[in-house]
């Protein structure tokens, strides 16, 4: 796996409280961007990941977790590849 460092912000609003997700012993954001850069966010199985990807991916799962308590925003250029599988 080759991972970029690029400028991208995909963070919770300032105004929303972190959640944990007890199982993991992370908070929710984490755990989840965390599984989505392993490869859970690569949907069209192309072995690369983007930000875009990554986004929906951590997205779908802290609102669902946190019963819409928390929602992530990406902030940068969507088709930015961060991960490449090899």
């Amino acid at each position: 796996m080759r991972l970029g460092l690029y400028p991208i912000d995909l963070t919770q609003f300032g105004d929303q409280t972190a959640k944990l997700l007890e199982e993991a012993k992370h908070g929710m954001f984490s755990y989840f961007l965390m599984k989505g850069m392993e490869g859970e966010a690569d949907k069209n199985q192309d072995n690369k990941i983007t930000a875009g990807e990554l986004h929906k991916y951590v997205q779908s799962n802290v609102v669902q977790q946190s019963s819409g308590s928390q929602t992530p925003e990406l902030q940068g250029d969507a088709e930015r590849v961060l991960v490449r599988f090899q």
